[in-house]
């Protein structure tokens, strides 16, 4: 009967539509064509649709995020999508030179008229705090993920202490800093943050004294370690503010060369009781010096470890002896040691044994990659693979 399928559709509940449109959430052009079959499969369609919200500002003067406010203001434009947006982007365009300016109260403007937000991005952009009253209270809005990359405050009131204050419930939170772009910091901090996650990129001291006064807990960080003895003598302090709650760690070498292997002797995570899990991440062959030191001041509780293989790395020439007998003398609880192999890896299993320098040029697909892998590691590391906690990962972290 004509007309029946779209009756049919209007006496579902919302909640039936919902389970047909929710395995479709990757395949936009499905969920878009969804959307304009029929009024009730476009409600359904809309949470996925307007999921995630991207805003690339092309000029200095930010006007994308000016044009942004106005599409919200305007009640018929934004009626059935605010709501549906989890995740919020603003970043500048890669073609434009200068920071764009984002004015703090248009921040908080914009964050009022999303009621279910809870992941916000900014990138390479400036908050503009001119004019704003720092002492007047301000709700607070909940939030679960946290990102600045490169982000400029400026304003004689404004800091990063209030952008934080915006929220409250942050779970994750993201901290990447450039000497170029400096984040003003307070001098003093009232904020208290109980995280799930940390993500540090380059921390500048002053960035890591602040985090000393603001966060009381954190169970995982990642962080890419500093560039000389003095910051990581700064990160080494913070680790031992957090360590009664960290249970996994994640560190970057890859802005360390091999020359500043002796500063990681600095860095000592055994004041760590509860620690569980550590991945070491490098793209640079110098640092398996560096990744031995850090295993060697790890406490006895690990139960994973996840290495990462450089590129065109000779898998033989690998202090694999030595890492071995670091892992089974001192973690006994010691449950899985993971390694991760880059796709860019080139070399033959039986050239890397038998050829002084064991490489070849042509590149391996996936598969060759994780079969050669596993056929080396099983050869270099024989009582990590007969004890059974050797594995391979070919995913990236």
């Amino acid at each position: 009967m004509p007309g029946g399928g779209g009756n049919l559709i209007c006496c579902l509940p919302q909640e039936i539509l919902d389970m047909v449109i929710d395995p479709l959430k990757d395949d936009k052009p499905t969920i878009y064509a969804c959307s304009r079959t029929s009024r009730r499969l476009r409600e359904s369609s809309r949470r996925h649709l307007f999921h995630t919200l991207r805003i690339t500002a092309s000029d200095r003067q930010g006007s994308v995020f000016a044009k942004l406010a106005t599409f919200f203001y305007n009640p018929t434009s934004a009626l059935g999508v605010c709501h549906h947006i989890r995740k919020l982007v603003l970043s500048k365009s890669i073609q434009l030179r200068k920071v764009p300016e984002l004015h703090f109260d248009l921040l908080r403007w914009l964050l009022e008229r999303l009621p279910n937000l809870r992941t916000l991005h900014l990138r390479d952009i400036g908050i503009n705090g001119e004019g704003i009253d720092s002492e007047e209270p301000q709700a607070k809005f909940p939030l679960q993920e946290l990102s600045l990359v490169s982000v400029t405050i400026d304003g004689p009131y404004l800091t990063l202490d209030d952008i934080l204050g915006l929220f409250e419930g942050i779970q994750h939170l993201e901290l990447h800093d450039k000497p170029k772009f400096p984040i003003s910091l307070p001098m003093t901090s009232s904020l208290e943050l109980n995280l799930e996650k940390l993500s540090l990129g380059f921390c500048p001291d002053a960035f890591l004294r602040f985090l000393q006064n603001t966060i009381i807990q954190v169970a995982t960080l990642k962080c890419i370690l500093p560039p000389n003895s003095q910051a990581l003598g700064y990160l080494q302090r913070f680790i031992g503010f957090i360590a009664p709650n960290l249970v996994s760690v994640q560190l970057d070498l890859c802005i360390m060369g091999p020359s500043s292997v002796a500063w990681t002797l600095d860095l000592d995570f055994s004041i760590c009781p509860n620690l569980r899990s550590l991945a070491i991440l490098s793209d640079c062959s110098g640092e398996w010096a560096a990744r031995l030191s850090i295993l060697s001041r790890m406490p006895p509780c690990l139960h994973e470890i996840t290495v990462e293989f450089e590129d065109r790395v000779d898998i033989a020439k690998l202090p694999c002896r030595e890492l071995e007998r670091l892992v089974l003398e001192q973690f006994a609880d010691l449950e899985r040691v993971v390694f991760y192999v880059s796709p860019k890896y080139r070399g033959s299993a039986d050239d890397i044994f038998d050829e002084p320098h064991g490489m070849i040029e042509a590149p391996l697909s996936r598969k060759g990659l994780e079969d050669q892998a596993r056929k080396q590691l099983a050869v270099v590391l024989p009582k990590l693979q007969k004890r059974g906690i050797l594995r391979f990962d070919a995913v990236e972290m």
